[in-house]
């Protein structure tokens, strides 16, 4: 068959239209993969989505389970997923199993990636666990063990650079109300919770107002934090309050006794593995034996009385006064409760007390006095070591509640106008000795390193909320009697005993009126002082 020049025009053309409808189809509908030419020009980002198999909150060691299936592509592309904890933890896959093994509230963030390197994050999602963790701040739901000891690090300059201003002070007044600041807790974004008389106020790490809650009655206790940020509060009247970080009421609890008795609540919360809450107080107008005058009382998470369980109070007598001939003078001790490392609950009083989280007592802790009239001292607040051993000011006991040592021979007697912290190789004691100066002893398990004088307050005698120690993560101790004071480490713990530590910088103020600092993650020490609130740092 012969073709004229016309035909071969016409042939030619329909083969060109044919390779373009096939070019066309194949860019259009056939598979585009990271190798075909112009691909990436057509590509779409993926999206990340995520969602919890289970629960989103749980007791220390707390697991979860994370599924980021429902994550999609629009070109249908493979996709590869990596997790990012906020503990520092990293996983790859679409189903992730993780635990985590310290309390606090913790975030989880999925990112995709499509073949093309095209990635999408999902927005973090908080996740909370509860549980012994001894190494965060503030008092007590990250401080179980009641040891005041930190990583967080304080300010670090000498004493030289403060005298010029380096470390220096800043105030903001602490509120309308007028009464002194009770106790400082800080919060997971920075932010300072403090009591002071009726109100629970949060600021700013710069003062900055947030909110002001009114509880209806004076506030006794520290301000706990718990595991998602909500704050746990206790009054003089016996009600037990929990205000989510917002400043919103969740729930409130009325602790009562016998015929309606009130109970004050001057106490710091705790809160254990179980989720169950501690609290610690006495009968407040009861005038009978100091044997029935104490109270521990556990509640869980939704606010509702678990048990309650009576514990002896501290009686004092006030020598040269008026009150000495009084069967039942009395002080008002903090009753602060502690988990030890096993779960069970240590609270103070006239002598310590042991219980299991299910209320049973475990065991009665008591000395022999000393010489110096300690049998009318209340105990201090209690602390935990990471031995097991359990730690009141001027005594220590083994983990079943048996006496170890009295410490009364190295100037450190027990009473409830002392307190103690706890760090990785030493304890520090603020005690006031027998010479009726305040000082800071530290010692190890072999014996005594230092001791540092500290000017006394106005009143020969301290308080949990009015005076206390803080250990930092570099060694350092901040200490509050009459001023602000800052305590270098000891220079080795090979040397000889009763080395005095060195003094980094002091704050002197004409009133003892300071709550115990704590250490925020800016390197800032919060402290309250008299009705202000006293922030030091670089």
């Amino acid at each position: 068959m012969k073709y004229s020049f016309f035909d071969s025009v016409i042939i030619c053309v329909l083969l060109a239209f044919s390779l373009f409808g096939f070019v066309q189809a194949c860019s259009s509908n056939g598979p585009i993969g990271p190798g075909t030419p112009g691909a990436a020009a057509h590509n779409k980002a993926p999206t990340a989505s995520f969602e919890v198999i289970g629960d989103t909150e749980g007791p220390t060691p707390f697991t979860v389970t994370l599924d980021g299936t429902s994550s999609s592509d629009p070109n249908g592309d493979q996709l590869t997923f990596l997790w990012h904890f906020s503990d520092g933890i990293t996983m790859e896959g679409p189903v992730v199993e993780h635990e985590f093994e310290s309390s606090g509230r913790w975030s989880v963030q999925l990112v995709v990636t499509d073949p093309y390197g095209e990635i999408h994050a999902a927005e973090p999602m908080y996740l909370y666990s509860w549980g012994l963790a001894n190494s965060a701040w503030p008092k007590f739901a990250h401080d179980e063990q009641n040891t005041c000891y930190t990583e967080n690090v304080g300010p670090m300059l000498n004493h030289e650079l403060a005298d010029e201003g380096g470390a220096w002070a800043r105030y903001w007044r602490g509120g309308v109300q007028n009464d002194v600041i009770r106790g400082i807790s800080i919060g997971y974004d920075g932010n300072v919770f403090y009591t002071q008389g009726v109100w629970l106020r949060a600021r700013t790490a710069s003062g900055s107002f947030i909110w002001d809650w009114h509880a209806g009655s004076k506030i006794s206790s520290w301000p706990t934090i718990l595991h998602d940020g909500s704050i746990v509060i206790g009054t003089k009247t016996g009600w037990v309050h929990r205000i989510s970080e917002d400043g919103d009421l969740i729930w409130s609890t009325r602790v009562s006794a016998e015929f309606w008795e009130t109970v004050n609540l001057n106490s710091a919360v705790n809160v254990d593995g179980n989720g169950h809450i501690y609290i610690g107080g006495y009968l407040a107008l009861f005038s009978g034996p100091m044997e029935t005058r104490g109270r521990l009382i556990a509640l869980d998470l939704e606010g509702t009385i678990l048990w309650t369980r009576i514990i002896p109070h501290g009686k004092w007598f006030v020598a040269g006064s008026a009150y000495t001939d009084e069967d039942n003078v009395f002080a008002d001790v903090v009753m602060a409760p502690a988990l030890t490392t096993s779960g069970n609950i240590v609270i103070n009083g006239h002598g310590g007390r042991i219980f299991t989280p299910d209320g049973q007592l475990v065991n009665e802790m008591s000395y022999i006095p000393d010489s110096y009239g300690a049998e009318e001292a209340p105990f201090g607040p209690p602390s935990i070591r990471d031995d097991g051993r359990i730690l009141f000011p001027g005594l220590m006991f083994h983990p079943d509640g048996t006496l170890n040592r009295s410490m009364s021979s190295y100037s450190i007697y027990a009473g409830w106008n002392q307190a103690v912290a706890i760090g990785p190789d030493r304890f520090d004691v603020v005690c006031k000795s027998y010479k009726n100066f305040t000082s800071l002893v530290t010692r190890t398990n072999e014996g005594d390193i230092c001791t540092t004088a500290l000017p006394m307050g106005r009143i020969p005698w301290l308080r949990l909320f009015d005076a206390g120690v803080a250990i930092d993560g570099l060694g350092r101790s901040y200490t509050t009697t009459k001023g602000l004071h800052a305590i270098g480490p000891p220079e080795s713990y090979s040397v000889s005993p009763y080395i005095r530590r060195y003094s980094l910088w002091s704050y002197h103020r004409p009133t003892n009126l300071m709550t115990a600092p704590v250490i925020g993650e800016n390197g800032w020490l919060y402290l309250g002082y008299a009705k202000d609130i006293m922030a030091v740092g670089d």
